[in-house]
């Protein structure tokens, strides 16, 4: 089993792309953000160990994995939304937000046989 090239493409594009975590990582509590960087940082945490699951070919239950992931995203969608920062910089934390649902839609269906191999 391999992963598909469309998975491929999705992870290469959400691994290259940094994660909104500056206040986290600076370890300013009172930014507006701070809670939804933090869960960004634990999103990119888990979603990097489900995609090198599926680059190494483990058979797991993606569907339930992804799910979780998917509802995740959405509270944190949730408290992005609550925040009271300028749209613009909403922005950035919704790209990386659209970033990560594309890997997980790639997750469902992650791998492809080839018996030529």
């Amino acid at each position: 089993m391999y992963p598909t090239q469309t998975f491929i493409r999705a992870w290469r594009t959400w691994l290259h792309s940094a994660v909104p975590s500056e206040n986290f990582h600076r370890g300013r509590a009172n930014a507006p953000t701070y809670r939804v960087e933090l869960d960004l940082d634990h999103l990119h945490s888990r979603l990097y160990s489900l995609g090198s699951a599926v680059i190494a070919g483990k058979s797991w239950d993606y569907a339930k994995l992804v799910a979780e992931e998917l509802a995740d995203l959405d509270r944190i969608g949730s408290d992005l939304e609550a925040c009271t920062v300028p749209e613009e910089e909403k922005d950035v934390f919704r790209s990386y937000v659209l970033l990560a649902r594309s890997v997980l839609a790639e997750m469902t269906t992650p791998f492809f046989v080839n018996d030529a191999v």
